[in-house]
């Protein structure tokens, strides 16, 4: 029995060290990978599913679904270029500070589909 070909794309997802988050345009989460479960603590399976509140914290969480709405209603494709860093709620409930890049989807006719979040926890060599 042959097992099938995992596409490059996947591969990437699977071998980076950076955490690889993907929210539909809900804010449901339907990509985790190993080095988000090692930066935020929660598993894969705990984690998909359910809402990308889960690691945003409390009190940026207005902030956030307002932003998030605003993105996903625009239509169009966009990529922040430059990094950012940004709050996110661990498992066992503290706030860590982790930088990446965001990029929201598109299908084929160019319609949002959601959100990509590709970061590291921030450190001083940063």
């Amino acid at each position: 029995m042959s097992t099938p070909e995992i596409s490059w794309y996947e591969q990437i997802v699977l071998c980076t060290s950076y955490s690889v988050i993907v929210a539909d345009q809900q804010g449901i989460i339907r990509v985790w990978n190993k080095s988000a479960e090692a930066l935020l603590g929660y598993s894969e399976t705990e984690m998909l599913g359910q809402s990308v509140k889960a690691i945003i914290p409390i009190n940026f969480q207005s902030a956030h679904s307002a932003c998030y709405a605003k993105a996903m209603a625009a239509q169009r494709g966009y990529s922040r270029a430059k990094e950012s860093t940004v709050p996110a709620r661990h498992r066992d409930g503290r706030t860590i500070q982790i930088r990446g890049n965001l990029s929201v989807l598109q299908d084929s006719m160019g319609m949002v589909t959601g959100a990509a979040l590709i970061v590291r926890l921030v450190d001083d060599s940063a």
